[in-house]
């Protein structure tokens, strides 16, 4: 990770060309196959009667936004390569899911015994983290987490169902952080895991790190011991692919992570809305 971190800031013009360029591009890798958004209309006849065909034809407003659109392409088309949630499969999710469940995109993973555990991204725009932290936290205390309707798994192609309860992070990333690594991407042999050793994988995983912290925090405090279990899994499975990531390239100091003005964003929403969730007072999130 030998990049050096640039600071936050308007926009410039050429940065803007660039994310035009990234997001150009993510929508190319967006239409193979492998890549797709999962299709609603693939379900039709094992949902039957709970089938809706108005799923099919949600669109999607973020799109219009060009770093959400680069972030997102990128992060679905590398993902499961550079191993951004852990080792994993990652499938692009339905717009009906992106829309309806705040989910854009679904890493699965195996465990034990050829069981699966799945967890939901929402890849932000930069805004509203305190209200989407705000529902995730209501959720929790009401015994949810976040449910997806159409999911097709990367172990099992054949395998196509509903997902319920599954943990859901956001995570997100300044301008000059997604042009940086889209420069990286773009850059030679797609196949080539160059984001491993890019900033954005670490910020990514300690992203959802703290967020998983602060969830499973928050369940054993109201006493949702049934989302504990899943939520501490999930947290000890990112907080493992991000030892395994500091082992092989090292450390990032917060500080310098926090020059990226969303990352900085995003963390102190949710420290705050967790303060807020309790009272103003009880256990605080690890700095």
């Amino acid at each position: 990770m030998k990049q050096e971190r640039m600071e936050g800031g308007s926009p410039r013009h050429d940065e803007w060309q660039a994310l035009e360029k990234i997001g150009r591009y993510a929508e190319v890798e967006l239409a193979k196959e492998e890549n797709a958004p999962i299709d609603p209309e693939d379900f039709a006849e094992i949902y039957r009667t709970d089938f809706d065909r108005r799923d099919v034809n949600v669109e999607v407003s973020k799109n219009e936004n060009s770093s959400w659109r680069a972030l997102q392409g990128m992060l679905v088309s590398t993902a499961e390569l550079n191993n951004t949630f852990g080792e994993g499969y990652i499938r692009n999710s339905s717009n009906f899911d992106k829309k309806r469940n705040k989910v854009d995109l679904i890493a699965e993973y195996e465990n034990e015994k050829g069981a699966a555990s799945y967890l939901g991204v929402e890849v932000a725009d930069g805004t509203n983290f305190s209200r989407k932290f705000a529902e995730i936290f209501e959720g929790i205390k009401e015994g949810d987490l976040t449910d997806v309707k159409y999911f097709q798994s990367g172990m099992d192609p054949d395998k196509k169902m509903k997902l319920g309860n599954i943990p859901r992070v956001i995570v997100g990333a300044g301008n000059e952080t997604i042009v940086d690594a889209g420069s990286a991407w773009l850059d030679g042999d797609r196949t080539e895991r160059k984001l491993d050793t890019h900033y954005l994988q670490y910020q990514t995983l300690v992203e959802s790190q703290m967020q998983l912290d602060a969830f499973s925090k928050y369940a054993r405090k109201v006493g949702r011991v049934d989302l504990v279990k899943t939520l501490e899994a999930m947290h000890s499975r990112i907080s493992d692919a991000l030892g395994d990531l500091v082992e092989r390239n090292g450390k990032i100091p917060m500080k310098d992570l926090e020059k990226d003005k969303i990352f900085e964003r995003l963390k102190e929403d949710l420290a705050l809305e967790f303060q807020r969730v309790q009272g103003g007072g009880g256990e605080r999130l690890a700095a």
